[in-house]
């Protein structure tokens, strides 16, 4: 039976890992930029979020 390399099975790891942690930063900054985006939209259009805390306008 041949003997892996184990320094290429901990670069695997290692790089395995380092994607993993980029792509939940990617997500949390991507939930973050929907959630800005949705409440300057609210905001634009004069309407409270919906579930949003606060006093609602009426003409």
């Amino acid at each position: 039976m041949p003997q892996q390399d184990a320094r290429k099975n901990y670069i695997g790891i290692v790089s395995e890992a380092e994607e993993e942690r980029i792509a939940d930063t990617v997500l949390r900054a991507r939930s973050f930029v929907m959630r800005d985006l949705f409440g300057r939209l609210a905001a634009a259009l004069g309407r409270p979020r919906k579930g949003a805390a606060g006093h609602t306008t009426s003409n």
